[in-house]
């Protein structure tokens, strides 16, 4: 079985944290899938980061290596 990936868009500021922190909590403690952090399009975020960013993570690609993944995240 491999574990599924999805993107949790996070704006910036406290909605941020309060969109990403249940999804963190669940995808750690293996109850939901793998996340993907990607920031949302904003003042100090561009559209060609967010699609960078997508294509980097590459959440149509291959499965997830392993099923213990919980969080996929560019540098």
């Amino acid at each position: 079985m491999s574990r599924d990936l999805v993107r949790v868009p996070v704006p910036p500021g406290p909605e941020g944290a309060a969109r990403l922190l249940p999804a963190l909590a669940d995808a750690l403690a293996g109850t939901g899938p793998a996340i993907a952090p990607i920031p949302t399009v904003s003042a100090t975020v561009s559209p060609a980061v967010v699609a960078l960013l997508l294509r980097a993570v590459r959440l149509d690609g291959p499965p997830l290596e392993s099923d213990d993944v919980a969080v996929v995240a560019t540098t």
